[in-house]
């Protein structure tokens, strides 16, 4: 008897040091592009009373911690580039298992976007492995590729050929899922914002068109996820310049979409904010406020953090935290991510 527990003991020891090297071996040499908007959230000890979910233009838009300097708001950034609505929807359920935020604000940015497969990585490798990673690999992914999720060495293996220390190096970050630039370079060519200079023409609010029935679809399962958990739910359509032909359609027809999400909104009893009839009340320039058709500049991010938030605050029940001893730090992070800010405004982001 004493035989055959030792050798269940051994046989367990041995398959506990092997997840813990699979495990290591799979954060060595896997993509931490996202990683720094998404991994420090679990490290997160204080409440958060507000997430913003969504694509790249919340990750460069929106700053929590000059949310909490303008309003005492404690809150998190947990978008990500290309995360289309589905996977702010597995993100936000994910979320939900650590924090029961008051406030959930969802960009609808790219209704007409879906995740490609890397950034559904980006997603599912940096979520913990638990039940709601499961069924967000089976909901996202192609049942062919389900092994690749769950066992992400499987999908990096070949990247061994390009580690260097900074692979393992830990993921860290002061800024709450946030980050700013300047300016958007394609091929080394910074993007000319000066042709942004004669606005855009914005569409009447009633000029709409057809949303994709898969952006309905998951426009309904997190609507139906946060009255499920009392959360209150905000949309934003942040601004941009969408005329013409775009990496992500006709502006257009994209302006088009965005007017016709007043109509879905109101359908679902949520509230809904499209900046672009909202730019003079932001005070938004186009030219300064933009570094490419759709993303803030570090200004835009400023100007759209202030508002949204002010917004927020009036119209949710969040409270200014500013007081509680146990959020000092906040204070010291601002300063570093102030700091941050001007190192990318002198161009040494």
């Amino acid at each position: 008897m004493r035989i055959k527990i030792k050798h269940i003991m051994h046989i367990v020891a041995f398959a506990i040091i092997f997840f813990m090297i699979f495990n290591y071996a799979t954060f060595v040499i896997r993509d931490k592009s996202g990683a720094q908007s998404c991994v420090p959230f679990y490290d997160m000890d204080e409440d958060a009373d507000v997430l913003f979910l969504g694509t790249s233009v919340t990750f460069n838009g929106i700053s929590p911690l000059d949310l909490w300097n303008e309003y005492g708001m404690v809150s998190f950034n947990l978008a990500n580039e290309g995360h289309d609505l589905a996977n702010s929807y597995w993100a936000l359920k994910e979320a939900l298992n650590y924090q029961q935020p008051k406030v959930v604000v969802i960009d609808v940015s790219y209704l007409t976007v879906e995740s490609s497969e890397p950034r559904v990585h980006v997603l599912l490798d940096n979520m913990p492995f638990g039940l709601t990673k499961l069924q967000a690999i089976c909901d996202l992914t192609p049942k062919g590729q389900w092994r690749d999720y769950v066992f992400p060495l499987m999908f990096y293996h070949g990247n061994w050929e390009n580690v260097t220390t900074n692979n393992f190096q830990e993921v860290t970050s002061i800024n709450y899922g946030a980050t700013v630039a300047q300016y958007s370079k394609k091929d080394d060519v910074i993007f000319d914002t000066s042709v942004f200079a004669q606005g855009l023409t914005v569409l009447p609010e009633d000029d709409v068109c057809q949303i994709p029935e898969r952006a309905l679809t998951y426009i309904d399962k997190i609507t139906a996820l946060c009255k499920e958990n009392n959360i209150q739910l905000l949309f934003v359509n942040y601004p941009s310049y969408a005329t013409g032909e775009t990496n992500h359609g006709n502006g257009e027809e994209l302006q088009r979409m965005w007017n016709a999400f007043s109509l879905v909104a109101d359908e679902n009893d949520v509230d809904y904010l499209n900046c672009l009839h909202l730019i003079e009340d932001i005070g938004f320039d186009y030219q300064k406020d933009l570094r490419d058709w759709r993303h803030l500049s570090v200004y835009g991010n400023q100007k759209m953090t202030s508002y949204i938030g002010a917004y927020i605050m009036e119209h949710y029940d969040v409270s200014d935290r500013r007081g509680e001893e146990s959020l000092a730090h906040w204070n010291d992070d601002y300063v570093r991510w102030e700091q941050y800010r001007q190192r990318v405004l002198e161009g040494e982001n």
